[in-house]
């Protein structure tokens, strides 16, 4: 199936100087190239829904547990209605990873613990897995305090403020080589990354959030003639009293934010904004998003067509419908003339050697005299407490058309219901006795001894219902003069 994103452009090769730098900064009089080309133009951009993910907190305090890690469509993040539309896709990774992606081309990467970094493909797109091995480095990241990345570059950050600095050979598929082209550097702008609440990346921009404040740097070559190491250059404040605990990029010009409360109901509330100007466009895009929130940026983005709803998937047609190629016929099930259901007893275990007779209730609806219930078969519970029934196979002398309890009338009438027991309810005094008359076809009536609260418990007369008739069943072997302590229900 198709993804709603669409990323590349024919512009992509255009390169333009988008560096803000600090006053009085001593700069060579040359043409400034960003360390990644620059967004497409408007008109030729075409990404509008932006793979999304979050790492969700871990459920427990052992280490040897996993996260899971959740994939989102954020749909139109600049538009005034922008949607975070959940694929349910998901997959679970140690909880002392650190996961990061970047760039647009569903690329995702894991340090773990032991010295590896792990580069993965998201394959849902067309039907796959979200995180297809790739590809293993021998890198120990593990004690980075964050990692950014647009796909070519990776900024690794220590607590400490220093920086180091790797390039990926082959940034769209995951496969290349990383080599660190900078080691250790360190200045006021990778010291301020290094403390913020969050940073992250899109492009060849930088930018943090700290305290309500929102700042950028730029990435830059060092040497423009082969571009081999790059270097970030000035800052510039973006916004300030945002309400956020973090931000993320889902393109250029666009930032999302998330907030945390002590409210279950508004926690984890994601809004929007554009930043050029600063500008908040939809306040309440979803709340309950809990977890380290990452985009896989692209190089550009632009709003969706406001007539197409959002989707993510297979892409939808003129009409709205989803296009899979040609219709195919509705398949028709095969029918069944199978009765299936479970008994459990009142605290929730299985109610095992259950026997069950189940009838026809609505075999002779619309007559008028008196009918016959029908009993189509009987049957005993599994030890799981299911059962089931096929009328067509079943043979029993009990099952044949006809025969069953009267449903209207006076004179005394009885059913066998249990294992060698019988019920008879004499319809003048309502009285119900049952007797061990094993072989008996009769049903004699006995007066039913004085034991004021023994009288058999309702759920001994009738379990339920289910879809294809009236189960009956009681307990082999039960205590019948009086409610057994766990009585068996249906589910």
């Amino acid at each position: 199936m198709a993804i709603g994103q669409t990323r590349r452009s024919a512009s992509r090769v255009t390169w333009t100087a988008c560096a803000v730098l600090v006053a009085g900064a001593a700069i060579a009089p040359q043409v400034i190239t960003p360390a990644q080309p620059a967004a497409a133009a408007d008109g030729d951009c075409t990404t509008y829904s932006v793979p999304t993910y979050v790492w969700e907190p871990a459920t427990t305090a052992n280490i040897a547990s996993k996260r899971v890690l959740r994939k989102y469509m954020e749909w139109g993040p600049k538009s005034t209605d922008a949607v975070l539309l959940d694929t349910l896709n998901t997959a679970s990774l140690p909880m002392t990873s650190k996961v990061f992606t970047g760039g647009g081309d569903g690329i995702l990467y894991e340090a773990t613990i032991n010295g590896q970094v792990k580069a993965y493909k998201d394959n849902t797109a067309t039907g796959g897995n979200l995180l297809t091995p790739v590809k293993t480095y021998s890198l120990d990241w593990s004690s980075a305090k964050r990692i950014l990345t647009n796909g070519q570059w990776f900024l690794v950050f220590a607590s400490d403020g220093t920086m180091d600095v790797y390039k990926q050979s082959s940034p769209t598929t995951g496969d290349g080589t990383l080599t660190r082209v900078i080691d250790g550097t360190k200045s006021s702008i990778t010291t301020a990354i290094s403390a913020s609440d969050d940073a992250w990346m899109v492009n060849s921009t930088v930018q943090w959030l700290k305290d309500g404040t929102v700042q950028q740097s730029v990435l830059l070559p060092v040497n423009l003639t082969t571009s081999s190491t790059v270097r970030l250059w000035g800052t510039t404040e973006i916004a300030t009293g945002v309400d956020a605990t973090q931000a993320w990029a889902p393109g250029p010009g666009a930032l999302s934010t998330q907030s945390v409360t002590a409210d279950p109901d508004t926690t984890g509330q994601v809004r929007t904004y554009t930043t050029g100007p600063w500008t908040q466009v939809d306040d309440d895009v979803r709340a309950g998003i809990v977890g380290e929130v990452m985009a896989d940026a692209g190089p550009c983005l632009t709003a969706p067509d406001p007539s197409v709803a959002p989707w993510f998937g297979t892409p939808p047609d003129d009409t709205g419908d989803p296009v899979a190629g040609e219709p195919t016929a509705d398949t028709i099930a095969s029918p069944s003339h199978t009765v299936t259901g479970t008994f459990t007893l009142g605290n929730g275990q299985p109610a095992p050697g259950l026997p069950v007779t189940v009838t026809a209730p609505d075999v002779g609806i619309d007559a008028t005299s008196e009918t016959k219930e029908t009993v189509v078969g009987t049957t005993t519970t599994g030890a799981d407490g299911s059962w089931s029934l096929n009328p067509a196979r079943h043979s029993s002398g009990r099952g044949a058309a006809g025969q069953g309890r009267q449903r209207r009338g006076s004179q005394p009438r009885g059913r066998r219901d249990g294992h060698h027991h019988r019920r008879c309810e004499d319809a003048r005094g309502g009285q119900s006795v049952r007797h061990h008359r094993p072989g008996s076809r009769g049903c004699e009536h006995r007066r039913p001894r004085q034991r004021p609260q023994r009288q058999a418990h309702p759920q001994h007369r009738r379990l339920g219902r289910q879809s294809e008739g009236l189960v009956r069943g009681g307990h082999r072997g039960a205590d019948l003069r009086g409610p057994s302590r766990e009585q068996p229900g249906c589910s």
